[in-house]
């Protein structure tokens, strides 16, 4: 806490008096006056059961003077307010891509590390953890690079799954809801996709890109503040797959 007043830790109170405040000396009839305080927040709130979400900061003020209206048996006056500010949620959206990915049951074909001239099969993972507020209309996207084309094999364990769209080159997952410690309790949301990748020759000696940035874009449903993610370009040195022993991985003749 930053401020110019006497903070009370027992109580959690903040008090301004004239002597840390002399401009509360006196004020005249419609005067204005303001003072501040600044309070740090924690990085990230606790969440350990799914009822953690919706985090609200709320601030009590009350502000006496000994100073009364003629003609009043008050002792004091005496004004009460506050404010309440809602905390926006998070989200994140993780990529990764396999060649050896037998948890998901598809199979992936071709030769890795890539070679010229030759199509390699991957699979896409999009993961997405949520935090402390209900998402709505998530919708994830990310462009297929040159050389790599979607082959139509997906899954998901949400109720919708990703979809191609040929002519723009992207792939596109849509979902209606994300509800709130999603992935940070429990299992996250998760979709999978198959692509076939074919490295040309000027990519020798290169890892080749496979799905540029993904971006995810959602409505915060406690807040109604847009909340935004995203991960880096995939590409064909598969930093995910703990499988392969392979050093080198770039594209090989």
């Amino acid at each position: 806490i930053r401020t110019r007043g006497a903070f009370d830790s027992r109580t959690n109170t903040v008090s301004w008096i004239t002597a840390n405040t002399p401009e509360l000396s006196l004020l005249a009839p419609g005067e204005e006056r303001n003072i501040e305080i600044d309070v740090k927040l924690k990085d990230s709130f606790p969440i350990r059961r799914v009822s953690d979400k919706n985090f609200t900061l709320r601030l009590r003020a009350e502000i006496e003077s000994p100073t009364v209206p003629p003609g009043t048996a008050a002792q004091k006056t005496i004004s009460v307010g506050g404010i309440e500010n809602k905390i926006g949620g998070k989200v994140q959206v993780n990529a990764k891509a396999f060649w050896r990915d037998a948890q998901t049951g598809i199979l992936n074909s071709g030769p890795y590390p890539p070679q010229v001239g030759k199509s390699t099969r991957y699979t896409i993972h999009w993961i997405i953890t949520n935090y402390s507020t209900d998402l709505a209309n998530v919708k994830i996207s990310a462009p297929l690079q040159s050389g790599t084309w979607f082959t139509g094999t997906v899954k998901s364990n949400a109720t919708t799954q990703p979809t191609f769209d040929a002519d723009s080159g992207i792939v596109r997952w849509e979902l209606p809801t994300v509800p709130a410690t999603k992935g940070v309790l429990g299992t996250p949301y998760e979709a999978v996709f198959q692509v076939e990748a074919t490295p040309s020759t000027n990519q020798l000696g290169q890892n080749m890109p496979l799905l540029g940035e993904t971006r995810l874009e959602a409505e915060d449903v406690f807040t109604g503040e847009k909340l935004q993610a995203s991960d880096l370009v995939l590409m064909t040195d598969l930093p995910d797959d703990t499988t392969i022993t392979d050093q080198n991985r770039f594209v090989r003749p």
